[in-house]
């Protein structure tokens, strides 16, 4: 069974433009495919 690496990425200042890059970048077929991405932000944002 091949697991698909584990990429963590930080969503960035929650007033700044950091968080809708990153929802971009995870929807991006190519990157679901290559690897498995885990978000990690501020949960009052």
């Amino acid at each position: 069974m091949n697991r698909k690496p584990l990429i963590i990425v930080t969503a960035g200042d929650p007033g700044g433009i950091g968080p809708e890059i990153t929802a971009s970048a995870v929807a991006f077929p190519a990157l679901r495919r290559a690897c498995a991405v885990a978000v990690i932000g501020c949960r009052r944002a």
